[in-house]
């Protein structure tokens, strides 16, 4: 199944990656067991940062650090659109603090929701907070699938001691974290890649039906047998 999956998507960013099914046995290794994220902070493989407590007039500059807090971890609010002047939060908030790459936010309000920093330097605003793994002792803890087990737990399940973390094992943790990232950065293309075409298709419509746009075709598109026989056939 999973080399069929690589087969399907798009080999340039994934190419490398020659996954070996082990037998179901393995998959029972101790190594692997998982951990509960109260277990992992008491074994210092990660911690957790509160979110920083701001006034929601400091959240409305056109520049500066990006806010990431409920909103955002919700999708009620795209990231970036929310942003705090870093001379107001260094001056304003002396506690304040920036997250750093491969921070996880997260939040248990309004439900349980999580997201990697991968580039660090935003504001997260209470009751938001953030979860630092530590780099030097993770545990087998990637950012990203830590951000994955959180948003698989039941909405409801607010207790974060409680939540199940999955872990990778020594020899596998190197090339799991690489591979999730090429992945991560292949997932971060196709929502631009959507967000131009949603964009295109509303200028687009905007503009003819406005009538101060014309848009004309250089080959007319194929007919619905066409397409239909197209995509049975396997053909482009």
């Amino acid at each position: 199944m999973i080399n069929g999956l690589i087969t399907t998507l798009d080999p340039s960013a994934l190419s490398d990656l020659d996954p070996e099914v082990r037998a179901g046995a393995a998959y029972l290794s101790g190594d692997r067991a998982a951990v509960t994220l109260g277990d992992a902070v008491a074994r210092k493989h990660c911690r957790i940062l509160p979110g920083n407590r701001m006034d929601p007039a400091d959240l409305k500059a056109p520049t500066g650090a990006p806010v990431i807090g409920s909103a955002e971890l919700m999708a009620q609010l795209p990231l970036g659109q929310r942003r705090v002047d870093r001379l107001v939060f260094g001056g304003s908030y002396p506690a304040g603090r920036y997250t750093d790459p491969g921070d996880i936010v997260f939040s248990t309000s309004p439900r349980v929701s999580a997201m990697v920093d991968d580039h660090g330097g935003s504001v997260v605003v209470a009751p938001a907070r953030v979860l630092r793994i530590d780099t030097s002792n993770p545990g087998g803890l990637l950012p990203h699938l830590l951000a994955a087990d959180i948003n698989s737990v039941d909405p409801g399940a607010k207790r974060w001691t409680l939540w199940g973390l999955r872990r990778a094992t020594t020899d596998q943790y190197e090339v799991l974290k690489g591979a999730l990232a090429d992945i991560e950065r292949e997932r971060l293309s196709v929502r631009q890649r959507l967000a131009d075409l949603d964009a295109l298709a509303a200028t687009i419509a905007e503009g003819v039906t406005a009538n101060t746009i014309t848009i004309s075709r250089t080959s007319s598109p194929p007919t619905q047998h066409t397409a239909t026989a197209q995509h049975e056939e396997g053909r482009p």
